[in-house]
C-alpha cells in the first residue's frame, strides 16, 4: 500500500469515526408526561361494565400516550395511542368478572 493511500485511509477512517461519535452524542428527547387514567363503571341488571378513561395535561418530548382496561384473569383493552393532550380517550365497555383497574402507557413515539 503506498504512503498516499494510507494516509487517505487513515483520514477516511477518522472522518467515520467522529461521524458515529457525533451521532452517539445527539441529546435524548425524554419520553414522559403527566397522565391520569380512571376506571368508570356502569351498573346494570347481570355484571357491571367497565371502561377505562385517560388524559394527558402534557406529554414530554417525543411521547405518545394511551390508557389501558387491565382485567385480572382477561385480556386487557387499550384506547388508540395518543399525542393530544387535554382531551380524553376511552376504552369500550367489558365485563371484568375478576377485577380490573385503569392505566397510562407512555412511549416514544
Amino acid at each position: 500500500m503506498t504512503f498516499r493511500r494510507k494516509i487517505t485511509s487513515f483520514a477516511l477512517a477518522a472522518m467515520l469515526t467522529s461521524g458515529a461519535v457525533s451521532l452517539a452524542t445527539l441529546p435524548a428527547q425524554a419520553v414522559g408526561g403527566n397522565c391520569s387514567a380512571v376506571k368508570q363503571t356502569e351498573a346494570k341488571f347481570g355484571p357491571d361494565s367497565h371502561r377505562a378513561r385517560a388524559n394527558c395535561a402534557s406529554l414530554q418530548g417525543d411521547s405518545k400516550a394511551r390508557g389501558t382496561l387491565v382485567r385480572n384473569g382477561g385480556p386487557d383493552y387499550h384506547t388508540s395511542w395518543f399525542t393530544t393532550t387535554g382531551k380524553y380517550y376511552y376504552t369500550g365497555w367489558y365485563t371484568c368478572y375478576a377485577g380490573c383497574s385503569a392505566r397510562v402507557q407512555i412511549e416514544h413515539v
